[in-house]
This record gives structure tokens, sequence and C-alpha cells, in this order.
């Protein structure tokens, strides 16, 4: 995706690292798959994921009262564009 921007942050990139693992997440799901002294606030992890949907690096449906996330590249992907 030519318009995806770059991860910027370590939460972002471990939130990102959480949904290549998971493939598709909650922001609970994400946050308890962060490691425990990443593991911040549901609305810290929201807003990062939030910002990640801007990036154009994930995309969310709604599910429920919530948000589902998911990856629009993968890892291999994103890491070779990125070199």
């Amino acid at each position: 995706m030519s318009n995806e921007r770059p991860i910027q942050g370590e939460l972002q990139l471990q939130c990102m690292t959480a949904l290549w693992r998971l493939g598709e997440a909650s922001v609970e799901q994400v946050r308890l798959a962060l490691p425990p002294k990443s593991r911040g606030a549901y609305t810290t992890v929201q807003t990062v994921l939030n910002r990640l949907v801007e990036r154009g690096l994930l995309s969310r449906t709604k599910s429920g009262k919530g948000y589902s996330y998911r990856p629009n590249v993968t890892e291999s992907e994103y890491l070779s564009r990125s070199i």
C-alpha cells in the first residue's frame, strides 16, 4: 500500500506484532497480548490502534459494541518495504 506510513514508537510496534500473531483481535485482546510491562490502559491501546488505522496499517470493522482490528499488510511485507 503506497499510502501507508511507517510504524512509530515501541507501543505501535508491539501492537502490530500482536495483531500479526493474532490475525484479528479486539482492543482488549491486543492489550492482553502485549508484554506485561507495556500493557497500558484500554484507552491507550485503543488510541494506538486507531492511529495505525489512520496510517493505513490496520483496518477495523464494527464488532458488537467495539471494533475488531486486523493488519492490512503481513509482517514480512512490512519489513521488506521498510528496508
